[in-house]
């Protein structure tokens, strides 16, 4: 524990060189100061992962290496970035209808987003934000855009209609800049907590594909990741229709709705809506669960891979929680200390053996 302490530190010296650097090539270089930022934090960010997953804290001489490649695009002629390449930096992407694709989460979002006279979008603190300019939209087909959340993060959606969207990590959420007089319906894949603002004249449905999720003005869950069998519908308060395409289900506050996608059956119970909510409140829910299926969740949402050297951990259950951190590492010692086993960083990969 405290080799990784002294490494993280060793870190924190290197993105200040890094820094400095920075300002001494952009005096010599003249170059634009944003493009050249941005591809020295890409490659900071993307040797220190690579440190971490194969136990590897190359120290100053990871640093001298990103230095020399830095140093080698800023020196030849003609090799400033294009503003297009800036958009392939990780982070929250949103892609309007006309095609165009905006990061939400880079170094520099942009403040307006897109306009057409009946809504304006605005990023603003971890918050997409879609404003009607009019109470009512006039077109008879909706155009749709897309919210894609990445692996290892999560953002928040409030639509034209004051509909407040929690999503995910691996989520993507398509939506109307404004909602036709009929109905409002979006369309999802992943997982998100949605508090719908109440309108008994136009319902809200969320698309999942095999199920349809019809409400007027209530607070649930959907969990729909296309790798897990069901598809979970929570609800918290209010009312639900659940439909599977052969059958409908109404769902009461605590109810869970779970359609299995094989089968299109649906069965209903009573849950903890902790458990449901668990991952809004950055809690890593371990209660009675597996360590395959906490794995399963924790690949997800850090954006890294496991291997069981040991098959027979994966069948280990766990009581109690986790409080969710930006680092995976401390996450699973505190894993390791309640569970009978441990992790290694092999390569790109984190293995998991029976202690």
């Amino acid at each position: 524990m405290e080799n990784r302490n002294e490494q993280q530190e060793e870190n924190v010296l290197t993105d200040q060189q890094m820094d400095k650097v920075v300002s001494t090539l952009l005096a010599i270089e003249e170059m634009d100061d944003r493009q050249l930022y941005l591809k020295i934090r890409r490659t900071i960010a993307a040797r220190r992962a690579a440190r971490r997953k194969k136990r590897i804290w190359a120290g100053s001489c990871a640093a001298f290496i990103a230095l020399a490649l830095i140093a080698t695009v800023a020196i030849l002629p003609g090799e400033r970035e294009s503003p297009g390449l800036t958009e392939q930096e990780p982070g929250v992407r949103l892609i309007v209808s006309d095609g165009r694709n905006y990061n939400l989460t880079g170094s520099e979002p942009p403040a307006e987003l897109f306009s057409d006279g009946n809504a304006v979008m605005k990023a603003e603190e971890n918050t997409l934000f879609v404003r009607a300019a009019a109470e009512e939209a006039a077109e008879v087909e909706p155009t749709y855009n897309t919210l894609e959340v990445p692996r290892g993060m999560q953002y928040d959606l409030v639509l034209s209609d004051g509909t407040k969207v929690w999503l995910n990590s691996d989520t993507r959420l398509r939506f109307p800049t404004t909602f036709p007089k009929s109905e409002r319906r979006v369309y999802i894949e992943g997982e998100a907590y949605f508090e719908v603002a109440r309108n008994e004249d136009k319902p809200f449905v969320v698309d999942i594909g095999s199920q349809s999720v019809t409400v007027l003005g209530t607070a649930f869950n959907v969990n729909a990741y296309e790798y897990n069998p069901s598809i979970l519908t929570t609800l918290f308060s209010g009312s639900v229709k659940v439909n599977g395409g052969q059958v409908e289900q109404l769902l009461t506050p605590g109810q869970q709705a779970s359609l299995d996608k094989a089968t299109g059956a649906i069965q209903v119970r009573e849950v903890d809506l902790s458990d449901a909510l668990a991952w809004r409140v950055n809690i890593i829910h371990l209660e009675k669960r597996t360590l395959g299926e906490i794995i399963s969740y924790m690949s997800k949402i850090y954006d890294v891979e496991f291997r069981f050297v040991d098959e027979s951990a994966r069948n280990i259950r766990f009581r109690g929680n986790v409080t969710r951190s930006d680092d995976v590492f401390s996450v699973l010692d505190r894993i390791g200390e309640v569970g009978n086993v441990r992790f290694d960083y092999n390569g790109n990969e984190i293995e998991v053996y029976m202690k």
